[in-house]
């Protein structure tokens, strides 16, 4: 018998911790069983800045962050070793394997798979799995994002979002690892 896990979420402020509208919620689902780690994402879809559809086929495209986007941060806080994930509701993916605040060790790194859809051009809904072997070794911490809209209407939204109204946290930084919380999806299998 497979043990598994699943851990089920969703995002409802903004990076500085200020409430949104509950249409503007982005749930995120992770199933995880000692193999690969699939993630379900739902969210609202703005379409703003537009991407090329890419759905039929899937890929890696570099700076998807300037894009509509949502990313999980799986971290092991011990070592600072993490993984970003970047998924775009077109079929644009970017995973980058991180060591230390901001330092890129490997990329590109594909998915096994991704496939996404869009319904009646207002949600997007996708699933990715992730390899076991592309995942961080004793991931303990993690932080999920979201990104849409252009120029002044660009929003970024955050699960464990910095303290509202704090000097120490005046622009959004996904990188900030001090901001991750405990998560004990992993636990059992690393």
């Amino acid at each position: 018998m497979t043990m598994s896990s699943t851990y089920s979420t969703r995002i409802k402020t903004t990076w500085n911790n200020e409430s949104i509208a509950a249409e503007q919620f982005i749930s995120i689902s992770m199933h995880y069983s000692g193999e690969d780690l699939i993630i379900l994402i739902h969210a609202p879809f703005y379409n703003d800045p537009v991407l090329p559809d890419w759905s039929k086929k899937p890929g890696t495209f570099d700076k998807l962050y300037e894009y509509e986007v949502v990313e999980l941060f799986l971290l092991n806080s011990q070592n600072e070793h993490y993984l970003e994930i970047e998924l775009a509701p077109r079929g644009q993916y970017l995973l980058l394997e991180l060591n230390g605040y901001r330092n890129v060790t490997r990329t590109p790194i594909s998915l096994k798979s991704y496939d996404v859809k869009i319904q009646h051009d207002k949600h997007w809904s996708g699933r990715a799995i992730v390899s076991h072997d592309d995942l961080p070794y004793g991931i303990d911490k993690f932080n999920a994002y979201a990104i849409h809209g252009s120029g002044s209407n660009r929003t970024y939204l955050s699960l464990f979002p910095a303290p509202h109204n704090n000097p120490n946290y005046s622009e959004p930084d996904f990188h900030r690892l001090e901001l991750f919380k405990p998560i004990s999806l992993f636990r059992p299998y690393h």
